[in-house]
């Protein structure tokens, strides 16, 4: 299922990234999925790049976990406005190195680029 916050993304800049992991374990907490957030947004301005992104959070349960033959944990993906693949590997280093910091077992799913097709 599409958010509609991300539907409502494709259609105001045409095209979205997103940077996706799989993270395994507990739930991810609140606390540390805003300090994720707030980390991506100074090493963003560090970057002299725009902030604006978003972060979504899918809690995969047991039953999900078995229905698609992974385990249970938590889909993150951060959504970048317009076609950012140019800097999706930064973003994407930033999201390692604190997930490994706060030692949290994860596996990097992906990037995509999301376009308004109508």
């Amino acid at each position: 299922m599409i958010e509609p916050e991300l539907l409502k993304w494709v259609g105001e800049f045409g095209k979205v990234t997103t940077i996706s992991f799989m993270i395994y374990g507990p739930p991810l907490s609140e606390e540390d999925s805003g300090l994720l957030a707030k980390g991506i947004n100074l090493h963003l301005i560090a970057e002299h790049e725009m902030p604006l992104h978003m972060i979504f959070l899918k809690e995969v349960d047991e039953e999900e976990a078995r229905a698609l033959g992974t385990f249970q944990g938590t889909n993150f993906s951060i959504v970048l406005p317009e076609d950012r693949k140019d800097i999706c590997d930064y973003v994407k280093g930033v999201c390692e190195n604190f997930l490994r910091f706060v030692r949290l077992k994860n596996e990097f799913l992906g990037t995509r680029v999301v376009e308004n097709n109508v």
